[in-house]
């Protein structure tokens, strides 16, 4: 073949096809919309918290008595504080857990702080004691929580200083020190319920 004829030959196989793919694209469409809807959020608050009557020295024993500035502490004493807050919940399939929080805990004479125990706080959840985790709040349930800090009466300690077996006594040797114990709370975090 000679090279023209190659050449119509390919020009008229590129018209056709590109004839063919230049055809219009039928195909269906159709559309529909779904109405909009309105979202409002709900919360969730600890309110009228009541601390009843304060911090309490060897509170539910025949010997409690208000921890006031006058109050000397001596081993064996505790000190705590029960306050009752209302679950104020507006939302459905509320979970949360309930936390103390110690803030920075005790600050003062570094004989004393050795000394003290933060540790017997507790938490009750509707009258039932409160062990962790996810919990199911709903409005005006109570959160009753304990803050007791200790300072516990142990004769069988073993003070560094004095080696093992000896009494750590390091509060009463040195006589009238003092701490303090920053402000302590109570947390409600809302968990996932998925």
């Amino acid at each position: 073949m000679k090279k023209t004829t190659k050449g119509a030959l390919a020009a008229g196989t590129a018209a056709v096809l590109l004839m063919g793919g230049a055809g219009t694209l039928a195909y269906w469409t159709d559309n529909a919309t779904v109405a909009g809807t309105g979202v409002t959020t709900g919360h969730l608050k600890l309110i009228n918290a009541d601390c009843g009557d304060g911090w309490l020295v060897d509170a539910g024993t025949p010997d409690e008595f208000p921890l006031v500035g006058a109050t000397r502490l001596v081993p064996g004493d505790t000190f705590s504080q029960t306050c009752t807050y209302e679950v104020d919940a507006v939302g459905d399939h509320i979970l949360a857990e309930v936390t103390i929080d110690e803030g920075t805990g005790f600050t003062g004479n570094a004989d004393l702080l050795e000394e003290l125990d933060l540790s017997s706080s507790s938490i009750e959840v509707n009258n039932v004691a409160y062990a962790g985790g996810a919990v199911a709040v709903s409005d005006g349930q109570t959160i009753e929580v304990t803050f007791v800090a200790a300072w516990p009466f142990d004769d069988q300690v073993d003070d560094p200083a004095q080696g093992a077996g000896a009494i750590d006594n390091g509060a009463n040797v040195s006589g009238g020190v003092t701490a303090a114990l920053a402000a302590v709370g109570v947390t409600l975090t809302q968990v996932d319920f998925h």
